[in-house]
């Protein structure tokens, strides 16, 4: 009698072997997906002051880019009082979520806000992003020059 085949004990230990390996790769893979989370939102923090600053420029205008705990915006800052529109200082032009699994760490208010002038000039500041595991970027915007720059733990990354 010719025995060909896999018995059940067989089959079992298989799955159970590559189950184990499907978990190991499932869990270095969504690290990866954090940190990649992590560089994606701190190039576009970046990507939106550059153009709030670029904006002030060219338009002439004060720019306002504003983040909290859940996202951030640009806005612009309107001409008078604002009493032509109930009273609103700022127009927006758009707003974006945070990425699930990014933090937001800055000091003072209940949010980082940072103007740009039409000399090419801003407020300045800093804004810390992290994930859970504790990976940092830090976006810098000079103060004097409106230049922003990302950080890793205090080196300059482009």
């Amino acid at each position: 009698m010719d025995n060909r085949g896999f018995t059940l004990i067989e089959l079992i230990v298989a799955l159970f072997i590559t189950g184990i390996a499907s978990a190991i790769v499932g869990v270095v893979l969504y690290r990866g997906m954090d940190e990649t989370r992590l560089k994606t939102t701190a190039k576009e923090v970046s990507a939106s002051l550059r153009y709030a600053r670029a904006q002030a420029v060219a338009e002439k205008k004060v720019y306002v880019f504003v983040m909290d705990k859940s996202g951030y915006g640009l806005y612009t800052e309107m001409a008078g009082d604002g009493s032509e529109s109930g009273g609103e200082r700022e127009k927006p032009v758009f707003y974006k979520p945070l990425s699930n699994g990014i933090i937001v760490e800055y000091e003072g208010e209940d949010r980082v806000r940072i103007d740009f002038f039409p000399m090419g000039d801003s407020t300045g500041g800093e804004i810390r992003l992290k994930t859970r595991e504790g990976s940092m970027l830090i976006v810098t915007v000079e103060r004097i020059t409106g230049r922003v720059r990302i950080e890793r733990q205090g080196v300059y990354s482009p």
